[in-house]
């Protein structure tokens, strides 16, 4: 008796089409359990050095040692100016860079010493040191010693300004369990119109979010048809409140308690107001 067999047809093959390649890049998240940092520390930003309220910035960092919130400090741009390479109309008579930076390392050295752990996001002002790089020195872009992360991270023999400091990327969202963490300026269009910044950034971000930027404390959150709710905060300065480009304006001294990690993804902020530069409320 033969065995029959089930005829197969040819099969058609294909080329699978493919896509020219080109300048696409994926900006990874900057996921903070995975980085090591966990636990309950401190939101910082805008202190715009060497514009920032010292009285204030001590209010801060003296808060949060009081609450024991120093496993790690997360310095959310904005915490140099880089004042001398804007593209603004400049007073000569203000202080150079090179003071700009060596006061930014003392600065350094003083969170280190409090903080176990130094995150660091950039914001829009450590992005003027790029585009200043693009239009007057584009043959040094791609010197490793002129690379700004390289210059922020180092002193001038090449050695760690600290070692427990953590650089983020200006375009990278930080992860602290459910919260995302950006500086604000990465939302091209004003997000503080509607209401308060807090509420254009959740128009924005539809999730758990906190920014900087916009030197105003600010909350706002929603509840869903199913219950769930979507909370968004905006974060204080603590730069100098009636600088010469803008003397009147809506700013005030702030910073954030943050605890996340320790349950879980979930998170707690809690916005702080810092009123006549010493009083937190």
């Amino acid at each position: 008796m033969s065995r029959s067999h089930k005829y197969k047809r040819p099969v058609n093959k294909r080329k699978k089409f493919r896509m020219p390649e080109g300048d696409f890049r994926q900006i990874p998240h900057a996921i903070l359990t995975q980085m090591g940092i966990r636990g309950r520390g401190g939101i910082i930003g805008d202190l715009h050095i060497p514009y920032q309220d010292h009285v204030a910035c001590s209010t801060a960092i003296n808060y949060l040692i009081d609450k024991k919130h120093t496993d790690y400090l997360i310095i959310n741009g904005d915490l140099l100016d880089f004042y001398k390479l804007s593209t603004w109309e400049k007073d000569p008579s203000k202080r150079d860079f090179a003071k700009e930076l060596e006061l930014y390392h003392e600065t350094l050295l003083k969170f280190s010493s409090v903080f176990k752990q130094v995150v660091y996001k950039l914001g829009n002002h450590e992005d003027r040191y790029t585009r200043y790089m693009r239009r007057n020195a584009k043959e040094l872009l791609g010197v490793k010693r002129f690379n700004l992360e390289n210059l922020l991270t180092k002193d001038d023999d090449g050695h760690d300004v600290i070692k427990n400091l953590k650089m983020v990327d200006e375009n990278r969202v930080i992860h602290a369990g459910r919260l995302n963490i950006i500086h604000g300026h990465e939302y091209k269009f004003a997000i503080q119109n509607p209401v308060n910044p807090a509420r254009g950034l959740f128009l924005r971000s539809k999730a758990n979010t906190l920014c900087n930027h916009f030197h105003q404390t600010s909350q706002h959150s929603e509840a869903n048809i199913r219950g769930t709710n979507t909370a968004c905060w905006s974060v204080g300065c603590l730069c100098i409140l009636d600088p010469d480009y803008a003397p009147i304006n809506k700013w005030n001294h702030g910073f954030a308690l943050l605890d996340f990690g320790r349950r879980g993804d979930m998170f707690n902020v809690q916005n702080r107001t810092i009123i006549k530069r010493r009083d937190v409320a």
